[in-house]
């Protein structure tokens, strides 16, 4: 994929006949190290930023960003309580980073029998690098200035009805 893209390397057979809408460059997408112990899990590398949602419309989906996480996930009462941190360069093109994004989350999830309820509290923010030319260049219009904060609560019901799996979220 092209080194500019900033969502996915993916290639297409299309690129590789002399496509004129960009070069088939080869960039890998996710390269990572991950470990788990006990509660503990960490990764480094380069990695999706890996937040729990009840949706798919969160706007940490598609972003491969290169840094670090590390979570802890212990019992509380009949449920599991999770922590999460993460630290990353956002990506500006496959190749390049411009500015920085801070994570933190804690998620309770319970389930019992066929009833089911997650709840999680999420941070996502992020620190532009306004001067940074390379990251600039490649970011579209205005969006150079990437910087804002994001708590969102998110809730999720789960419960089984005539065999079927139902999901109510907020």
């Amino acid at each position: 994929g092209n080194n500019d893209s900033q969502q996915s390397p993916h290639i297409t057979l299309y690129d590789f006949d002399d496509n004129p809408t960009g070069p088939a460059d080869i960039n890998f997408d996710l390269w990572y190290a991950k470990f788990e112990a006990g509660g503990w899990s960490g990764w480094f590398g380069r990695n999706n930023i890996n937040l729990w949602k009840q949706d798919d419309l969160t706007e940490t989906d598609d972003i491969t960003a290169l840094g670090m996480g590390l979570s802890y996930a212990h019992s509380l009462g009949s449920g599991q309580l999770t922590w999460k941190g993460g630290l990353v360069a956002l990506p500006a093109g496959m190749r390049d980073t411009s500015g920085q994004a801070l994570t933190g989350e804690i998620v309770y999830d319970w389930s019992h029998e066929q009833t089911g309820f997650t709840g999680g509290l999420i941070y996502f923010g992020i620190n532009a690098e306004p001067n940074n030319k390379v990251g600039a260049e490649l970011l579209l219009t205005e969006n150079n200035i990437r910087n804002y904060q994001t708590v969102m609560l998110q809730l999720q019901y789960r419960r089984m009805a005539y065999g079927r799996p139902i999901k109510l979220g907020a």
